[in-house]
Order: structure tokens, then C-alpha cells, then sequence
């Protein structure tokens, strides 16, 4: 754990004010990087904050409110210039929006919104209980770091991908296998999938039309599809029934 890190926890500060609330529940969300330990809240549209496994003490915003691809972003290298940050930002919003803006748009974010009375008492506290300065250029450093930062390397959980807790995820569709003993309901045992033969062939019989798109040949024998081409009015006449 990051010794800076630990001493904050020591430290007894409460950021609450500035936008990092700490709770007992630290449920992930769909979009929270596999192996991430959440320390803090936003406290609105589920943001939170967290290191991540592989990732040493770079600290990460993760927003499920964005759109894909934009729910998690690096906003420090360590935790103690994450603190730094929020001293010269008073509120952990303008560090979670950062990748959003120019630097222009950050400045005016900062000018619009001074740092409240509370928020001035915590920020005082917390500079003299860690020792800390203010981040000198926030903007600056905030977009140096994810310029350079590899997104590609964030790992999810399999809610990520499931259309059902993230409609933006990409629907992906099984691998297709035949086995000998199987069935479109699956299948048991050890045996490896079949080889796939491309046949493409095409015939009538029996007063329908057949296609044999593929064959597999698996350890036990041969498996081969046979389709059968049915007019419209026949399936729902079977629908039905």
C-alpha cells in the first residue's frame, strides 16, 4: 500500500468536502477496472476513485456516467499527487473532467467554482497534517499523464462487456464448436471440437431445397449439417400450433 497513502488514512482527514467521500460499501460498478481498490466518492453519478492492480499507486477516476470508451482515466501517478491536485483544485471535479477540457475550459471551471468555506477548512487541514503544496500547472499535468497513459492495458470484469449492465458494449457471439456428442444445447465430456470442412453444396429433395454449409470431422466420425430451406408460412403455421 502506498506509504503516503497509509499516512492519510492515519491522518484522520475527511475530503468529503472536496468530492472523495470514503464509505464502508465499495460496490464496483460495471466499468470499474478489474483488480481496482475504490478509496473514495464523488458522491453523484456513481464516480469514484481507486488504485488499480498492476498499476502500482496511479490513481484512477472511473465514470459510469460517460460514454464508452471514456469511464475510467489515470488523474495522478501516485496518491500523493493526487492530494496535491485537489489542493490546487479544491474539488475532485475538476480533476475528473480534466480529459474533457482545454486548458482554457479548466481555468474558467476553476474561477467559476472558489472553494467554500468548508472546503477551505479541509484543504487547510490536509496541507498541514501531510506536508503537502498545492500541484503546480494541474491541467498540465493531468494531460501529460494521460497523453502518455496506454488505455489498452485496463482490464475489465465480464460485466463490461455484457449488454445488459453496459448497452454500449459490443454483442460478441460464441465461438461456433461441433462436437461429435453434442448438441445446440452443448455437451460433455473431454473430446476436442471437430475440424471444420467448408462444403457450400446445394440441393433439392423430398420438395425442398437443402444446404450442406460445413462438415467436422471429430475424433469419433463425422458430423454434417443439413438445412433445410421452409417457407414463411409453414414456420408460423408450426409457431403456431
Amino acid at each position: 500500500m502506498d506509504k503516503v497513502f497509509q499516512k492519510f488514512l492515519r491522518s484522520g482527514v475527511d475530503l468529503s468536502p472536496v468530492g472523495v467521500e470514503r464509505r464502508e460499501d465499495n460496490n464496483p460498478y460495471f466499468c470499474t477496472p478489474k483488480g481496482a481498490s475504490i478509496f473514495g466518492w464523488a458522491g453523484v453519478d456513481g464516480i469514484h476513485f481507486c488504485f488499480v492492480r498492476d498499476f502500482g499507486g496511479m490513481v484512477f477516476s472511473v465514470s459510469p456516467m460517460n460514454a464508452a470508451p471514456d469511464f475510467v482515466h489515470p488523474l495522478a501517478n501516485d496518491f500523493e499527487d493526487f492530494l496535491r491536485l485537489l489542493l490546487a483544485c479544491s474539488d475532485s471535479a475538476a480533476l475528473e473532467q480534466a480529459w474533457m477540457w482545454d486548458k482554457a475550459q479548466f481555468e474558467a471551471f476553476l474561477q467559476d467554482n472558489p472553494p467554500t468555506q468548508d472546503q477551505q477548512r479541509t484543504l487547510s487541514e490536509l496541507a498541514e497534517k501531510m506536508k503537502l503544496t498545492p500541484m503546480e500547472q494541474p491541467w498540465v499535468y493531468i494531460k501529460k499523464l494521460q497523453a502518455s497513459f496506454d488505455y489498452s492495458k485496463i482490464k475489465y470484469t465480464e460485466d463490461y462487456y455484457d449488454v445488459d449492465m453496459n448497452p454500449e458494449a459490443e454483442p460478441t457471439m460464441p465461438e461456433w464448436k461441433v462436437y461429435f456428442d453434442g448438441n445446440f444445447w452443448g455437451h460433455s465430456g473431454k473430446d476436442h471440437a471437430g475440424t471444420e470442412i467448408r462444403l457450400n453444396k446445394q440441393f433439392d429433395w423430398a420438395r425442398h431445397h437443402w444446404v450442406i454449409p460445413a462438415a467436422y470431422s471429430c475424433s469419433k466420425g463425422l458430423v454434417m449439417d443439413f438445412c433445410m430451406r421452409t417457407p414463411e408460412e409453414d414456420i408460423r403455421k408450426f409457431i403456431t400450433k
